[in-house]
């Protein structure tokens, strides 16, 4: 689950499934946390095996934990991702190009920072990850997985400057 997760920048969560013998439990990971099924004989309750698959098998992308916002495309033959990103009602487009920083960490739960060389491009579909708005124009894109609650950059910088702007005044 852990290398999934940290490989993979479209994964939000995960299910997985342990087997002993003939018990067997099924796993949800995710950022913030870890939840298992209670055990059960798989060879005598057929319903419940049989249930776990089927539920696996006819899932949505979003339904097994892909991030529907994530794309994942091929770009002069190297794999890169498109972000869909929501800024003031817009939706924009950026296509990773290389990866500045990733934080290399055993552990599934936590921040699990990266952050990308990137373009801004048409969309995700039908090629338009081709097609550079500013040709050249390249930014850093940082992904992290905050917790409910956390303070974002933009809520720590916002309040940096109104500080700022306060002593300022008094000055």
């Amino acid at each position: 689950a852990s290398q999934i997760l940290n490989n993979d920048p479209r994964r939000t969560w995960m299910y997985g499934f342990t087997v002993e013998n003939t018990m067997m439990s099924v796993w949800y990971f995710s950022r913030s946390h870890t939840v298992v099924s209670t055990p059960f004989d798989f060879t005598k309750d057929i319903k419940s095996f049989i249930h776990v698959f089927l539920s696996l098998l006819y899932a949505t992308r979003e339904e097994i934990g892909y991030d529907p916002t994530v794309h994942r495309v091929l770009h002069k033959d190297k794999i890169q991702y498109v972000y869909e990103v929501v800024s003031e009602g817009e939706t924009r487009y950026f296509r990773t190009k290389k990866t500045l920083f990733t934080s290399r960490v055993l552990s599934i739960t936590g921040r699990k920072t990266r952050v990308w060389k990137a373009v801004e491009v048409e969309g995700y579909e039908n090629e338009q990850y081709r097609k550079e708005k500013v040709r050249g124009k390249e930014v850093a894109l940082k992904d992290c997985w905050l917790g409910e609650g956390s303070r974002t950059e933009k809520d720590n910088l916002s309040a940096i400057f109104e500080r700022l702007e306060a002593v300022k005044e008094k000055v």
